[in-house]
């Protein structure tokens, strides 16, 4: 690559601690010079590198920068929350280091959003092009008849249909997240930012299984290059790790709701002993109801109640034992390094939960909005996205372990929710091209893969379906 920044760039927005008579003051941003203005050539003091190609998203311009004794001039800091005056002092109206740090990343809260948006948009092309093939691509079938179309078997549509949930998922949490950044308010930018952790960590990771979930699904029709798919699971791989490894951000979120539970109990008229004793007596009745028989009808595990209680439950029980464990190890270890080190699987475990949780949430309020003024919007569509969300919960339920191994659900229930799920896959099914259809991907993109093949003739594919 001989283009873009690694060659051609001139200025850099550099985040750096800033230091000022000895106390530093946290990461501030300063525009920094890297080249000349006349010839181009990189200013003394600092060396800039290209990565070298990439298995994806290769078209972004990637590379390393060293500073070595660089000077900027004092008026190139980005002073918007802290500046330093002519007398050489710090001078800021946020006393907090820690929200002056949240503020002055803050913006770049939208980077994260510009790889979680992208990564579900990705995740709705691989899903419309799989989806629009099975409804074309036939294989076996009875002597003397026309073969059956692959969506209608269970392998396929038990593959598809919860990813699509999950897309759809991504989607509703997604759009909440546009529509908190453009509301953020310096009280709001530390939450906005865990929030958008979340989408990033869940859009990217989806949107790996997803498409790979989609490739599979096409057979190997779907490693063809005109089939979009490959590059798309190339560029998503890279996702998972731009701008914060997700296994790395699960362990911000954590410490995030690990800070927010030690203030809450610094608050309580109640010890912290004692509020975990009030905890363990409360969690023993909500544990009873949830594998109580009052909990197995096809009505009440469907329910957006249940689901969100359950997941609501889940995510407290995780982080009141993950506190009991690090107050533990806190006590038993020297070093809070290790005794953090020992507890990343619980951490990480319910990050996950939490994600999982707001998901959720946001996916019961967007239907919700639709509901209370849908207009044209008809009720067999609102049952359409009741049951993606079911879908989406039932599946994440039925993959956790925790859920069984804690007692929060029976083994009979377990059964029930996988027979739900089967069972919500055969009635989304005739829905599957809509529900792509409304994704409002460009029909001439479709049109270059195998998906080109469904063209809709009153709802029918062509008689003549691709064949490998």
């Amino acid at each position: 690559m001989d283009w873009g920044f690694c060659f051609h760039g001139k200025f850099a927005a550099v985040f750096a601690q800033l230091i000022v008579n000895g106390e530093s003051h946290g990461v501030h941003p300063i525009i920094v010079q890297l080249r000349s203005l006349t010839d181009n050539s990189v200013l003394p003091g600092i060396t800039i590198v290209d990565v070298g190609p990439k298995h994806g998203l290769n078209a972004v311009d990637n590379g390393r920068i060293w500073f070595d004794h660089v000077r900027v001039p004092r008026d190139n800091l980005l002073d918007r929350f802290a500046t330093v005056d002519d007398d050489g002092n710090y001078v800021t109206s946020i006393k907090s280091q820690s929200l002056r740090f949240a503020l002055n990343v803050g913006e770049l809260i939208v980077a994260r959003m510009m790889i979680g948006v992208p990564a579900v948009t990705m995740s709705k092309l691989g899903l419309a092009i799989a989806i629009k093939y099975a409804h074309t691509r036939r294989q076996f079938g009875l002597p003397d008849q026309e073969e059956e179309l692959i969506i209608n078997y269970k392998t396929h549509t038990r593959r598809l249909v919860p990813a699509l949930a999950t897309c759809y998922a991504n989607n509703c949490f997604s759009n909440h997240c546009k529509q908190l950044y453009a509301k953020r308010t310096h009280e709001s930018i530390q939450d906005l930012h865990i929030l958008v952790a979340c989408l990033k960590i869940a859009s990217s990771w989806d949107a790996a299984n997803i498409l790979q979930t989609c490739r599979e699904c096409c057979g190997g029709q779907g490693f063809l290059s005109r089939n979009i798919i490959p590059g798309l699971r190339a560029d998503i791989d890279a996702f998972v790790t731009i701008d914060g490894d997700n296994t790395m951000l699960l362990q911000q979120i954590s410490r995030y709701l690990l800070r927010k539970f030690q203030k809450q109990m610094a608050r309580s008229q109640i010890g912290m002993l004692k509020q975990f004793a009030k905890h363990s007596m409360w969690a023993s009745g909500i544990s009873s109801y949830f594998s109580s028989t009052s909990s197995t009808d096809s009505y009440s595990i469907r329910s957006a109640e249940f689901q969100l209680n359950i997941f609501r439950w889940r995510e407290e029980r995780l982080l009141y034992t993950l506190a009991q464990r690090l107050q533990k190890k806190m006590k038993s270890t020297s070093s809070p390094l290790q005794a953090w080190n020992d507890v990343l699987d619980h951490a990480n475990e319910l990050s996950h939960a939490f994600i999982q949780r707001v998901m959720l949430e946001s996916f019961v309020f967007s239907i919700a909005e639709v509901t209370s003024g849908r207009g044209g919007v008809s009720d067999t569509s609102v049952t359409v996205l009741a049951n993606l969300r079911a879908l989406y919960a039932l599946n994440l339920i039925h993959e956790d372990p925790w859920f069984l191994t804690t007692g929060t659900i029976s083994p009979q229930q377990h059964k029930i929710i996988r027979d739900e799920i089967n069972a919500l896959c055969s009635e989304l099914k005739p829905h599957l091209i809509s529900l792509v259809d409304a994704f409002h991907l460009p029909e001439y993109v479709l049109q270059q893969t195998i998906a080109g093949d469904w063209v809709s003739l009153n709802g029918k594919p062509k008689k003549t379906a691709s064949r490998l």
